[in-house]
């Protein structure tokens, strides 16, 4: 089954691409064929592309190609080719697509959350930059990684930077962002026969290739779970897919959970958020607030500003300073 995309993101790859195309095309070609196309999805390494008419879609195919498969490959580091189809079959392909039941259909990357706006001090600069290295690299290095902090540290803004980075990136990669308590649920409804009749660990092998997975403690003691998710989590492993795992605890002080999985959480990279320290705090308000921020007393006159949309919690170091 082809990786469902959402519209925004399919939209978003694209427009970068023409971006690329318009500096070096012909206008007025530009503008007949390619003025109102759009990216309807993603096929392994090919971008299938619709345009206005078959023409169109013979001429791009036929003659520029070459030159447009090259900004592609400028644009995303990535050997990825561009077929150009008309409306007509792009319809006769999504009434197929449609058919297709996925499990965790709720579940989205929050593109608000990058590694552009994530502010970097002393506390997380090491998990800052074991993140950014498994983005660029999915599943060759650090596999797994484990992000461990107390609650509103970060992790849950690093989990979204990495998926975010990827599907920019490298498109072709089925990322999946996954709140332990979705993970539980969903089994459950699988169990009880609710979902489609596919075996889950058989949809992380087809389906996902990046698992990124927050709150990992909320699983403990879920011991049925646990058993599927060990599957799952191995499986991804020894096929060279990537995990992220985040927790408010290291892998060895997870209580409710299998030696088996403890060892394997421990294979790869473990990285620790640490409590903030003055100045990533005043970065981080200053990037809020958009004006300089000086004193702990003028942090403290900010903090009613500061929401949970903040990837960091101010509130934390706060209270170390009353």
């Amino acid at each position: 089954m082809k990786q469902q995309y959402k519209i925004i993101e399919l939209r978003q790859l694209w427009e970068r691409i023409l971006e690329g195309v318009k500096e070096d095309f012909d206008a007025k070609v530009y503008d007949s064929m390619l003025l109102d196309s759009y990216l309807s999805r993603i096929d392994g390494t090919k971008l299938v592309v619709v345009v206005n008419s078959s023409t169109a879609a013979k001429l791009l195919n036929e003659n520029y190609s070459d030159f447009i498969n090259g900004v592609v490959r400028s644009k995303t580091q990535s050997d990825y080719v561009v077929e150009f189809i008309d409306k007509e079959h792009e319809e006769i392909d999504v009434a197929v697509e449609e058919k297709n039941s996925v499990f965790f259909k709720s579940s989205f990357i929050n593109q608000q959350l990058n590694f552009d706006n994530f502010v970097v001090g002393e506390s997380n600069r090491e998990a800052s930059q074991a993140a950014l290295v498994i983005a660029a690299n999915p599943g060759r290095t650090y596999n797994p990684l484990f992000i461990y902090s107390d609650s509103g540290l970060g992790k849950t803004h690093l989990l979204h930077a990495i998926g975010n980075y990827i599907k920019t990136n490298n498109p072709s990669k089925k990322v999946l962002y996954l709140p332990a308590e979705d993970f539980f649920d969903e089994y459950v409804n699988y169990v009880k026969g609710k979902e489609s009749s596919e075996d889950l660990v058989s949809f992380f092998k087809r389906e996902v290739d990046v698992l990124l997975l927050d709150d990992v403690q909320l699983l403990a003691n879920k011991k049925n779970t646990l058993v599927i998710f060990f599957n799952v989590f191995s499986s991804m492993l020894n096929a060279g897919k990537q995990v992220v795992v985040a927790s408010d605890k290291s892998p060895n002080e997870l209580e409710g959970f299998e030696a088996r999985l403890i060892t394997r959480f421990n294979a790869g990279l473990t990285v620790n958020i640490k409590a903030l320290d003055l100045e990533t705090s005043k970065n981080i308000l200053r990037r809020i607030s958009g004006e300089q921020v000086h004193s702990p007393l003028e942090l403290r006159s900010w903090s009613s500003i500061v929401s949970v949309s903040c990837s960091v919690s101010v509130s934390h170091f706060l209270s170390s300073i009353s």
